[in-house]
């Protein structure tokens, strides 16, 4: 079930979306690993995702634009029983694993002419690598903390054409200020996400 609302100007738009999602025999993560890596996965019984979604974009001045959008959710197990030695342990009310409850993104761009350039922050809440966690009383050894990254990127299209099509020439520095962090995990295995790199 979703509902949301639009606001339209000159300059300005933005939107609100409210949802509420009730699951029956969702696939979601175990929190373990199979022998050759991959997440091992299950149907949970019922779940449900409800929260609110938003964006803005708006044009400061002439060329430089801002965009931005965020999601704040709750995510969690509504019935879902496990069996561990053969003794159901029941996860009900429990955080799904991998799902953070706050996601959120701006971006700052400017372009004149041909050349362009463009930063933006990518900012992901804490969320768990298994679904025995709650919030109230998290494992941290089993809590991939919550992170920032930077990316950035400057490109020039010169206003010619080369049989038909057009030419760019484009730097994009990705996790600009070299933060050191776990993207995601699995249980008690966690991965770490690409250090500073460069695409030119």
């Amino acid at each position: 079930f979703e509902a949301g609302a639009g606001y339209a100007s000159e300059g300005i738009q933005a939107t609100v979306n409210f949802f509420f999602m009730d699951f029956r025999d969702e696939i979601i993560r175990s929190g373990r690993l199979d022998r050759f890596g991959q997440p091992i996965t299950g149907n949970a019984n019922k779940t449900r995702h409800l929260g609110v979604e938003l964006t803005v974009s708006a044009q400061l001045t002439e060329g430089l634009e801002i965009h931005g959008n965020t999601t704040i959710s709750r995510n969690r197990l509504a019935k879902y029983t496990v069996y561990i030695g053969g003794v159901p342990q029941s996860l009900d009310g429990n955080t799904i694993a991998g799902f953070p409850d706050f996601l959120g993104n701006i971006r700052v761009s400017y372009s004149h002419g041909g050349l362009y350039a463009a930063l933006s922050v990518q900012s992901v809440g804490e969320f768990y690598t298994d679904n025995f966690q709650k919030s109230s009383n998290a494992d941290p050894n089993r809590t991939v903390n919550a992170y920032h990254v930077v990316h950035g990127w400057i490109g020039y299209k010169p206003p010619i054409t080369l049989l038909g099509r057009s030419l760019e020439a484009r730097v994009q520095v990705n996790n600009l200020l070299n933060e050191i962090y776990a993207s995601h995990g699995e249980g008690d295995d966690f991965f770490p996400a690409a250090e500073r790199n460069v695409f030119a």
